[in-house]
């Protein structure tokens, strides 16, 4: 069997559904797991954590994932440059402020840190 592993969406739900299609055309792919960072930067978090729940999709916590479930005052992330972390601190503040209570506990704020496949 294969697995599908999906990764670092931050908040794209055009490009998870352009994915999850790739995905669900490939018969050889017989479980999907995300690796974390579903929120983030772009403008779609409740739609992105609505869509994988609704897929079934199991997987893991990001850091951006945990830290916005915590209300963290960041996301914990890794700059490049002072321009990037104000843009940054501004998308983690952005996506906080409209992140549903739905899908900031009942979804975000239950994801492990790990898991078992098989």
């Amino acid at each position: 069997m294969r697995y599908a592993l999906i990764s670092d969406v931050h908040a794209n739900l055009p490009a998870l559904q352009a994915v999850l299609a790739d995905i669900a055309s490939r018969p050889d792919v017989g479980a999907c797991y995300h690796l974390g960072d579903l929120v983030g930067y772009a403008p779609w978090p409740n739609e992105i954590v609505a869509t994988l729940r609704e897929a079934g999709i199991p997987g893991v916590a990001g850091n951006y994932d945990s830290t916005v479930a915590t209300d963290y005052k960041h996301c914990g992330c890794k700059y490049e440059d002072r321009r990037q972390e104000e843009l940054s601190h501004l998308s983690y503040g952005w996506t906080r402020a409209h992140i549903s209570g739905e899908a900031k506990h009942g979804a975000l704020g239950r994801l492990c840190r790990r898991c078992a496949l098989g």
